[in-house]
């Protein structure tokens, strides 16, 4: 089910995906390309340390590794937002390895209050990684980043198995009267109203119909926080499994008061391009209307980029330059350099007539860069070790998905699985290879360098 607003053009899209592993993936022209469909993008198990430097062209990139540096990687958070949207996201620093905490700034939201967000994973209870008591961790972290806010936002891998657990508390209204509680039941009533408004079911759809140890946990943190489960709510009409389509463990928690800017919920397709077991989470929220306007403007005004300076065409540079405009600096210059009126205002006022003349003999010379758009294939000619074996693995894969789209069987299913790990696992082995081959060109290098010190 989706939550239904009148049509906003401007929205923000929010991904989280568990992708076993950020740095192999991002050697995927496909997964780059999906993750520029989505302006704050929370990864789970992104398995780095703090020698990795990851970069993503057009995004800012913060991320907490469960080691600074570490032979065996695991778990490790990542939070990805596009660059436009970075001035409105606050990092919270926490020393919890389970969530990482932002914000996202109430100017660009239909709220009075900031949004608090959290990036968790949770390792599997009873694996080597296991945490003692993750939820006692994260209730402290709640507490301590949370408490008494009203508009909250958790997001990623719980390792929580919840079936068809309740996860809200409905008070008596007679019971609380008796303890003097009336402030409790009115606020009970008032997050059930939200339900009621937004027209989002009390009761979630959950195919999983197993619960484990962190799974009953997980409801009771919900509970005790106001916090509800969305897989299964907002959407109901098609809710899906999140892990080897066996289990639902990635999950999106969402306080009541948030409903008024949810736009849509929905749990992606299996890709094994994306992620080795898990299904992508996708939010959209809606945003002000106003930063519709401010964006556009910024769009519609903004100053197309000259063409770099070019040596064969200097002289056609020179006669460019405006002589009117020349003699007019020069005088301005020459009355500084007499000391006449010497300020801050007078020698920006001369260095922006110098900058304009510059530019309007560049724009005359060399004229604007004409924008090319990059497709996955020009990005891929520019990963040296993308060779003729990658792009027929990549190309088998792509008519193999459009087979799969178009029919939809559990042969071309298989088969689209098949593929596409022997598509991931060229990358693999054509970037090793790469690599070695760069470290041995580094090593005879070397030998040569030292070699002719010997002589």
């Amino acid at each position: 089910m989706t939550v239904n607003h009148d049509s906003c053009v401007n929205q923000l899209k929010l991904l989280s995906l568990n992708t076993c592993g950020l740095k192999s993936k991002l050697n995927c022209p496909e997964f780059v390309t999906f993750l520029e469909n989505y302006d704050i993008i929370g990864i789970q198990e992104s398995k780095l340390d703090d020698l990795d430097l990851i970069s993503i062209n057009g995004y800012e990139v913060h991320t907490k590794n469960r080691r600074k540096i570490s032979r065996c990687r695991s778990g490790g958070i990542a939070l990805i937002v596009k660059d436009d949207f970075s001035p409105y996201i606050q990092i919270i620093k926490s020393d919890s390895k389970l969530v990482l905490w932002f914000t996202i700034s109430k100017s660009i939201l239909p709220s009075n209050e900031d949004l608090f967000c959290g990036v968790i994973y949770i390792p599997p209870n009873g694996s080597k990684y296991a945490h003692s008591d993750p939820y006692l961790e994260l209730q402290t972290e709640f507490n301590k980043v949370c408490l008494d806010r009203k508009n909250v936002l958790l997001l990623g891998d719980f390792n929580s198995r919840t079936a068809s657990l309740c996860d809200f508390i409905k008070c008596d209204d007679f019971i609380c009267d008796i303890y003097g509680s009336s402030d409790l039941y009115d606020e009970n009533m008032c997050i059930f109203r939200c339900f009621e408004i937004h027209n989002v079911p009390l009761q979630r759809n959950n195919l999983d119909s197993n619960a484990n140890a962190y799974g009953h946990q997980l409801a009771e943190f919900c509970k005790n926080n106001n916090v509800f489960i969305l897989n299964g709510r907002l959407d109901s009409d098609t809710p899906r499994l999140t892990c080897k389509n066996a289990s639902t463990v990635d999950y999106i928690l969402s306080s009541a008061f948030n409903f008024e800017m949810l736009s849509s919920f929905s749990i992606l397709d299996f890709d094994l391009l994306l992620s080795d077991a898990h299904c992508p989470l996708s939010l959209v929220i809606n945003l002000c209307p106003r930063t519709v306007t401010n964006r556009a403007k910024s769009v519609k005004h903004a100053e197309p980029e000259l063409k770099l300076w070019d040596d064969s065409k200097k002289e056609t540079f020179v006669a460019n330059i405006n002589y009117g405009d020349l003699l007019k600096i020069n005088s301005e210059l020459d009355l500084l350099m007499d000391g006449y009126n010497v300020t801050a205002q007078s020698i920006d006022s001369v260095v922006g007539k110098i900058e304009n003349l510059f530019k309007n003999s560049s724009l005359l010379s060399f004229g604007f860069k004409g924008k090319r758009k990059q497709n996955n294939r020009q990005k891929c000619k520019n990963k040296q070790w993308f060779n003729f074996e990658c792009h027929t693995a990549r190309n088998l894969y792509h008519n193999t998905r459009k087979l799969y789209n178009k029919y939809k069987t559990t042969r071309y299913k298989n088969l689209l699985g098949n593929v596409s790990k022997e598509y991931k696992n060229t990358i693999s082995r054509n970037v090793k290879r790469y690599k070695n081959e760069k470290i041995k060109k580094l090593k005879t290098l070397k030998m040569q360098n030292l070699g002719s010190v010997g002589k």
